[in-house]
């Protein structure tokens, strides 16, 4: 047995995994440890997915108006999670412009009551959840399963980064934007929904068009 397992050691290679602060994309890196191409836009091009048709997504989609955000304010690390209050003003900024939201939630974030008061897909399948991606105006979510899975399909937006190092771990060439909120974020005005009442000031790192959603 020993010897056995000494001849497949010999065989074996083994690679460090990219953490932290990092000058080059992690899917670079790896692909560079196993003698593959190594150039970004063609590594990005090779993992677009192209979602197959989902009855589920055209569905919802033909209940909302135009333009779509979907937003996923969950991730499996607690500390990955932007605030929720920030999820809120940017979902209720959306709709005050005409938009619709969709929020996504997943196993992660079982046993969570939904935050935004918009319509919630939770635990769909990823064949439909990506096609509602697709279809999606504009992305909004943490470093995330979902977030890797809405870049795939080429969905445009903005992913915010934490603990986690966007520059090595998030989109690899794709139409997103990876943010990291600032040390010390100014603080914007921000009505509450329709659930509450008065106003509030909630932490908004991330800056968008103040025209608004566009059709």
């Amino acid at each position: 047995m020993r010897a056995r397992v000494a001849a497949a050691a010999r065989g074996a290679r083994f690679f460090g995994v990219e953490r932290g602060r990092a000058v080059t994309h992690a899917a670079v890196a790896y692909a560079r440890a196993v003698g593959a191409p190594t150039d970004a836009d063609a590594l990005a091009a090779a993992a677009r997915l192209v979602p197959a048709s989902s009855a589920a997504a055209e569905a919802l989609c033909a209940r909302l108006a135009a333009p779509i955000l979907a937003a996923h304010p969950g991730a499996g690390g607690r500390a990955k999670r932007w605030d929720i209050a920030g999820f809120v003003q940017v979902a209720h900024w959306w709709r005050s412009r005409g938009g619709s939201v969709v929020a996504i939630a997943g196993p992660a974030e079982a046993g969570e009551p939904p935050a935004l008061g918009a319509p919630e897909v939770r635990d769909w399948p990823l064949v439909d959840l990506a096609a509602l991606l697709a279809r999606a105006a504009l992305y909004l979510g943490n470093d995330s399963g979902v977030s890797h899975l809405a870049g795939a399909v080429g969905a445009a937006g903005v992913v915010l980064f934490g603990p986690t190092e966007g520059g090595a771990g998030g989109r690899c060439r794709a139409p997103g934007r990876a943010r990291r909120p600032r040390r010390r974020p100014r603080w914007y005005p921000a009505r509450r929904p329709a659930s509450g009442a008065g106003d509030r000031r909630v932490r908004a790192p991330v800056h968008l068009d103040k025209g608004g959603p566009r059709h």
